[in-house]
């Protein structure tokens, strides 16, 4: 029996995103997720039985988007299209109340696509988003399994499968299984696609194109990132945030103490690895937390050998009890945010 935290249904425009959804796919399987995605075109007799069945079975939908997958989900004339399958699964899992995670890749951004976020898919952009970029996908996804396929604080009422559903879903299953992994030139035409770009086959020759800040990859040109980490915030991440800086600010007043000025600066270090767009430490936020945690303990344990503990009031000994109050609270919020 899977625990229903460990179900996801990964939604995705095939056009746009198979191979990435074929890495999410096995990925999480590797992590003993119970994962469907669809790998066929399907007619609408199937969509009920296939697709919406499985979204109202599992706990989690992850959806992928890059600058392009939205598009269709409008007309022309930017009315709903209602006939779309990809914008008719969004709106059936919100409508369930899934536990939806928008997957941003790359270089996408709700802002830049509020055009075709119409009717009930304007609440897409409310949902906790995990950034990935294609780059750095294999640390991406462990970020998406670790922080944001949790059992969800809201409840969620996953609808079983008839008989016949499972055995169809099990074939589709199988299918995807059967999918070769994406080559690393798959992958870098398939972010060109996203963008709404034009590619060159990747069996041709390389030609000399101006493209300023476009590097070349292989047989393709490739977009430079620009650097953006698009991060939805919640109440633990403000939580953080809010107390961090405070412990820094009573050290930092403490000047011109060196040890104590140098202590608050390295909370605001410590703070910036956690939430500032540096691919470097988001790839490996899991011991960025532990770091955090680790320098507020370090720093409560030499305050409680060394520090002066007469409180008090306008001194620095009170200053000190201050500073503690807000490494406790710092370390609740952070404990509240621990990757798993």
């Amino acid at each position: 029996m899977i625990a229903p935290e460990k179900t996801v249904f990964i939604s995705y425009r095939r056009s746009i995103s198979k191979y990435v959804a074929k890495m999410v796919f096995d990925f999480l399987r590797s992590r003993k997720f119970d994962v469907f995605y669809d790998i066929t075109s399907i007619d609408s007799g199937d969509f009920e039985n296939a697709i919406l069945a499985n979204i109202a079975a599992r706990t989690h939908f992850v959806i992928l988007l890059t600058p392009e997958t939205l598009r269709r989900c409008v007309y022309e004339d930017g009315k709903p299209n209602h006939n779309d399958w990809l914008r008719r699964e969004i709106e059936f899992a919100i409508e369930k109340e899934r536990n939806i995670v928008p997957v941003m890749m790359d270089d996408f951004n709700f802002s830049d696509v509020a055009g075709y976020m119409t009717g009930t898919l304007a609440n897409l952009s409310r949902y906790n988003a995990c950034p990935i970029y294609y780059e750095y996908i294999d640390e991406g996804l462990v970020r998406l399994a670790e922080r944001y396929l949790k059992m969800p604080a809201f409840p969620v009422k996953n609808i079983p499968l008839t008989t016949q559903q499972i055995k169809t879903s099990n074939k589709r299953i199988n299918q995807a299984l059967n999918i070769p992994v994406p080559m690393k030139e798959e992958l870098i035409a398939e972010k060109q696609i996203g963008l709404g770009v034009k590619i060159e086959p990747i069996s041709a020759p390389l030609k000399h194109v101006e493209r300023p800040n476009w590097r070349r990859e292989g047989s393709v040109y490739l977009p430079e990132l620009t650097g953006t980490y698009p991060r939805n915030l919640n109440i633990k991440h403000y939580g953080i945030i809010l107390f961090c800086l405070i412990a820094a600010y009573f050290h930092i007043i403490l000047f011109p103490d060196i040890g104590f000025t140098l202590n608050g600066f390295g909370y605001l270090g410590l703070l910036g690895a956690y939430f500032l767009p540096i691919p470097f430490f988001q790839q490996r936020h899991k011991m960025v937390w532990w770091g955090l945690v680790g320098y507020t303990l370090l720093t409560i344990v030499l305050w409680a050998v060394m520090g002066n503990k007469q409180f008090v009031a306008g001194t620095t000994s009170a200053i000190g009890y201050y500073a503690k109050a807000s490494e406790v609270f710092l370390l609740a919020w952070l404990w509240a945010d621990k990757p798993k």
